[in-house]
């Protein structure tokens, strides 16, 4: 009996929360560099 369903739906989810993570920590770190005054020394 072959119980991969479980696997793969899990690893979908961990796969999406990754993804989801990482556009969020990109749009962060844009928005960060954004607000930082650009002649500062």
């Amino acid at each position: 009996m072959k119980r991969t369903t479980g696997f793969w739906s899990k690893f979908s989810l961990l796969l999406g929360a990754g993804q989801l993570l990482w556009s969020l920590y990109s749009m962060i770190k844009q928005y960060r560099r954004d607000q930082q005054p650009t002649n500062r020394k």
